[in-house]
């Protein structure tokens, strides 16, 4: 029934991220910083240091003390207990997204000033 109903406000949805992360992409946090558009989610060039460290994990950390919700990206597939013993065809990408990736909040109530601190943020915590 929840699926159903948010199909009523889907393409709104749609829209507005989309829009998110058109304006993500205009206040590119730092170079080696990198938000995809589709996903809502970014990724670390490895030689970023977030007070030190270099996975994402610490970014996240940084981002929920100052009251932004950066989640994990999602976990590979064979790293999920389900799927514990199944057998893997891998060459390590997928890890190393997990290990450098997050997702941003974009939903339908992020507004600019959310998105220019979200950025704004983000510049913060990347030490240079």
């Amino acid at each position: 029934g929840i699926g159903r109903g948010q199909m009523t406000v889907l393409d709104a949805h749609i829209a507005h991220h989309k829009y998110v992360q058109v304006h993500i992409h205009k206040q590119p946090a730092d170079p080696r910083f990198d938000a995809n558009f589709w996903l809502c989610a970014a990724t670390l060039d490895p030689e970023v240091r977030i007070q030190g460290q270099e996975n994402a994990y610490t970014l996240r950390v940084f981002m929920l003390g100052k009251k932004i919700e950066a989640r994990p990206t999602w976990k590979p597939m064979h790293k999920q207990p389900v799927y514990e013993g199944a057998p893997v065809y891998t060459n390590g990408v997928e890890e190393a997204l997990f290990k450098l990736g997050f997702c941003l909040p974009a939903g339908p109530y992020v507004t600019d000033d959310d998105v220019r601190y979200i950025v704004d943020c983000i510049k913060e915590a990347i030490v240079k």
